[in-house]
């Protein structure tokens, strides 16, 4: 709607429908008012012309409504005024009619764009299953069909991770070590399948690993030390195995010899004599040695001492 004032003071009001080619005008002449009888005119010699751009018009005007729903509260009032307003009673059929085209053709095509499909399932990529304690991770959650939405996220109860789930997006903090299996549940209903996680603190596997390292270095001396006093055990007892023998082989050469003397006693002889004497014989001045075995059949026994024969 605009005003024109010319230079007479008339004053000129109109109002069109962009597009259509229909208009409405009402002139003021001075301070009398002048009614030209609120006639709709067609400025356009063709109507096609005009009837292609309110098909034009009708269908920006259905995909805007059904594109933004709240482009439906300025829509109500205008579809309105189209229909009751005397202005256009002339028209009030044919407007009637584009009003309930525009509703139904917007409703129609709002139902067919806007109409989310129901979520079957979801497939969950985690990029890893290993983490330390204080990683934060995006987990990669694909729905199932791909246009589905996923309303809500869950996480599986867990003592080891915390899920943030903002604009599509699944962000995990792990908070604790541990060791177990994770899964998500979309909408409430929709599981994932499980994946086993492992979050290690890596301060506290340092602590444990050099723990395990004095551990294995004080066992290794520990069997170090009792290899070492086996080992001593082993010799002490093979130095006493070896005194024994030679105790036991010394007492044998002793007994031997002891029954050698007794069985074949030491007689003396002399350098000159015939005769071989006992050791406490007076005849005796230079005296050799000798087994009586050696001497018997050979030298007589001395009369004097009577050595054994």
């Amino acid at each position: 709607m605009h005003y024109t004032v010319n230079s007479n003071g008339k004053r000129t009001k109109s109002f069109g429908i962009p597009g259509s080619g229909l208009y409405y005008t009402e002139t003021e002449n001075g301070k009398t008012k002048e009614d030209k009888g609120k006639t709709m005119r067609k400025t356009s010699n063709t109507s096609g012309g005009g009837c292609l751009a309110s098909i034009v018009l009708l269908i920006m005007i259905s995909i805007a409504l059904a594109a933004y729903s709240l482009f439906w509260i300025p829509a109500i009032p205008i579809l309105i005024y189209c229909i009751a307003s005397k202005k256009f009673r002339p028209y009030r059929v044919r407007n009637t009619i584009i009003c309930l085209v525009v509703f139904a053709t917007s409703l129609i095509v709002f139902i067919w764009l806007g109409s989310t499909p129901e979520l079957n399932s979801i497939s969950v990529d985690w990029g890893k299953d290993r983490f330390n304690v204080g990683d934060v991770t995006e987990v990669r959650i694909t729905p199932s069909p791909s246009d589905a939405k996923i309303e809500e996220l869950e996480l599986s109860k867990n003592g080891i991770a915390t899920l943030k789930y903002e604009d599509g997006k699944a962000i995990i903090t792990f908070e604790n070590s541990g060791d177990t299996a994770l899964f998500f549940t979309a909408n409430g209903d929709i599981k994932s399948s499980s994946k086993n996680i492992t979050v290690v603190d890596p301060e506290e596997e340092a602590r444990l690993k050099a723990e395990e390292e004095e551990r294995i270095r004080l066992e290794q001396e520990a069997q170090a030390a009792e290899q070492a006093r086996i080992e001593q055990e082993q010799a002490a007892a093979a130095e006493q195995e070896r005194i024994a023998q030679e105790q036991a082989a010394a007492q044998a050469a002793q007994e031997q010899a002891a029954q050698q003397s007794q069985d074949d006693p030491i007689v003396y002889i002399t350098n000159t004599g015939a005769k071989y004497h006992s050791a406490g014989c007076r005849t005796l001045k230079s005296k050799i040695e000798k087994h009586l075995s050696e001497v018997r059949g050979v030298y007589e026994p001395c009369g004097i001492c009577h050595p054994p024969q």
